[in-house]
């Protein structure tokens, strides 16, 4: 296994870097189509496409066709690690039928298993064959995750799902690339600018907003929008674009909320760090809707995300 993948960014167009698509299919075509990668471009996932999401396996199908383009690659974040461990720990693989019946969230490894029940009467019910089992069924699945690097480095960029330092060693400090909880927190400035998915940008910014943050106090660049994590969660898509020997950096985000337009004028609070902060929207204003409920509605409002009564909303249709 190659663990890091050295690139020159003024080689492509385009640098694309999605990250914790965590198991949403829905979200992950809507990217795709809207990207509409060409061969002069890169796309880098960076970690954390499989668990959370209802559709493990279709997304690991989709991320392994990816992968097989000369000009994507596709980075392991600590939830694919996890899963290696249930494959390969055997202090992991003893508790492989504890993670079945407690898992918080759907994961990869609890659909294959769903899946082995329909195809086989006789199940093994020991841990260590159901794990070969697994392994054997879904072999290309289980190379595939065995085999991911774990970052990006390039001349001014280094991409990695949830940390980096140069004393880090690739071979045995695994989880200080993958995650490192803290890192994005810290002051600690990096001569190339860090790309880092795993920690939530909102939980960073205290505040219900996921657009990208970049820090310039640590030269990092955080773009994990919670998709999976917060019903809020989105899609989050960094692209750098080399341009006159400096960079252009652009931001899409991917949901699947509801366009509606605001039928009056209404005031909204939001939490900020702690502070609250109020906004008079108007009147005619667009809106993007994440739900209703009990006669409320959660909508998103250039970037924040805000409460307000149903009937002030007329939702578009389609």
């Amino acid at each position: 296994m190659k663990r890091k993948i050295k690139i020159d960014e003024e080689n492509y167009q385009r640098i694309i870097i999605v990250s914790d698509i965590h198991a949403h299919l829905e979200q992950l075509d809507k990217f795709l189509n809207e990207i509409d990668l060409q061969e002069n471009e890169l796309l880098v996932i960076n970690g954390d496409f499989i668990n959370r999401g209802a559709d493990n396996l279709a997304v690991l199908h989709k991320v392994m066709q990816l992968d097989k383009k000369d000009n994507v690659i596709v980075l392991a974040g600590n939830h694919e690690a996890f899963i290696l461990e249930f494959l390969t720990n055997k202090s992991f693989i003893k508790k492989i039928f504890k993670l079945f019946k407690k898992q918080k969230y759907p994961t990869v490894l609890g659909d294959m298993y769903q899946e082995l029940k329909d195809l086989y009467t006789d199940l093994p019910q020991k841990a260590k064959p159901l794990v070969k089992l697994i392994k054997k069924h879904y072999k290309k699945e289980y190379n595939f995750l065995k085999k991911l690097p774990i970052l990006v480095e390039g001349k001014e960029h280094i991409i990695v799902h949830a940390g980096y330092e140069k004393e880090y060693d690739l071979k045995n400090d695994k989880y200080a690339f993958l995650k490192n909880d803290d890192f994005a927190y810290l002051d600690k400035e990096h001569d190339k600018m860090i790309i880092v998915g795993h920690a939530p940008v909102c939980n960073i910014r205290k505040s219900a907003n996921n657009y990208p943050l970049y820090q310039a106090k640590n030269n990092v660049y955080a773009i994990d929008g919670a998709l999976g994590v917060l019903e809020t969660g989105e899609l989050n898509v960094l692209i750098i674009s080399p341009r006159n020997n400096n960079f252009a950096y652009d931001i899409m985000q991917i949901n699947n909320f509801k366009k509606a337009i605001l039928n009056k004028n209404v005031n909204v609070a939001c939490d900020l760090d702690n502070q609250y902060l109020h906004l008079a929207l108007a009147e005619g204003e667009e809106v993007l809707v994440v739900k209703t409920e009990d006669g409320q509605a959660l909508i998103k409002y250039k970037h924040q995300f805000y409460w307000v009564t149903s009937d002030a909303l007329l939702i578009e249709k389609g």
